[in-house]
């Protein structure tokens, strides 16, 4: 179900790691940590992270809706729509926590005197959203390809694994209506929807 996302995820983690280390070097070349031009450099850093991030987003949705609904089309306005809406997962909006991210790091930039920390946890923090919202848009996508194709209930599935929580395992093979499935109880919860075929 996450294949394309994790495949995804690994690309983009290494231009994420690209971007940061460019960060870096333009941050410790200045002789003295200026403000102004610390957060030029932070602000390049998040334009180019989303200019990466938001077109791969939407091919993973659009991947997934094709992958339920072979005939139908995603537009990426809906992509974009679900990553300007609450999550209640995450419990932020993307674009705003994009946004948010850039000043913390820039704070932390600028408050630890540029010390490697502060990069390291900001890709982390930064890699970590990604992911999430990458399993995230792949749930959200499929779902709609199910409604379109007039899907009514599915079934919820969890990975059968040992991180499995407690909650997912108590959702494991249960028939939920579509509009009225659980939240995931968590961040990188991996359970997938089949559907109830009528």
């Amino acid at each position: 179900m996450y294949e394309f996302a994790d495949k995804t995820i690994k690309y983009l983690n290494k231009r994420y790691i690209e971007i940061f280390r460019k960060l870096k070097r333009n941050v410790r070349s200045l002789a003295k940590l200026d403000e102004v031009t610390t957060l030029g450099y932070v602000t390049e850093t998040y334009k180019q992270l989303n200019e990466i991030t938001t077109p791969m987003l939407i091919e993973i949705a659009k991947r997934a809706y094709k992958d339920a609904n072979p005939d139908g089309t995603l537009f990426d306005m809906w992509v974009l729509g679900y990553l300007d809406a609450f999550n209640p997962t995450s419990t932020y909006i993307y674009t705003k926590e994009a946004e948010r991210k850039k000043f913390r790091t820039y704070e932390a930039i600028m408050s630890r005197n540029a010390d490697v920390k502060s990069f390291d946890t900001a890709m982390r923090y930064w890699a970590q959203m990604v992911a999430e919202y990458a399993i995230e848009i792949t749930d959200v996508a499929t779902l709609q390809a199910y409604r379109d194709i007039g899907i009514k209930k599915i079934i919820w599935f969890t990975e059968e694994d040992d991180r499995v929580c407690h909650i997912c395992r108590e959702r494991q093979g249960k028939v939920y209506d579509i509009d009225k499935i659980p939240p995931k109880p968590h961040w990188g919860c991996r359970c997938y929807y089949i559907p109830v075929k009528q």
